[in-house]
């Protein structure tokens, strides 16, 4: 090993558990992605504004999950059984949900100014 060069050690929990923000973020994305980009092309009516406002949306949820998963460590027993490790895990996974949720509730904000502002231009 080099002087100065860096380690990365990442534990199976700590895999597992970025792995699950991200599923859980792509999840989300999928489930909102349909309606969201309806109302963008009904709204916006610029085919560019919507990719841009969805994927966006797709890269803040993933960042911040990401960030909210990748400050945790994971330190387990040596002797810890397997559904211990599950449950941490779990629990670990708070901090991506409240980052989610948090994004979730800016972008649904932005989204209705956005949609309230364009309506009343339109109808002028």
């Amino acid at each position: 090993m080099c002087m100065g060069e860096v380690v990365w050690i990442v534990s199976p929990a700590e895999m597992a558990l970025i792995a699950a923000a991200v599923a859980i973020s792509v999840l989300v994305y999928l489930l909102v992605r349909w309606s969201l980009r309806a109302l963008l092309a009904d709204v916006v009516q610029l085919p560019a504004a919507g990719k841009f406002y969805l994927r966006t949306l797709l890269i803040t949820m993933l960042l911040g999950a990401l960030a909210a998963t990748v400050a945790r460590s994971i330190d387990f027993d040596e002797d810890s059984i397997f559904m211990e490790e599950v449950w941490e895990v779990a629990q670990s996974l708070d901090s991506a949900f409240w980052a989610l949720m948090v994004i979730l509730l800016v972008y649904v904000v932005m989204v209705t100014i956005l949609v309230a502002a364009l309506r009343r231009r339109h109808e002028q």
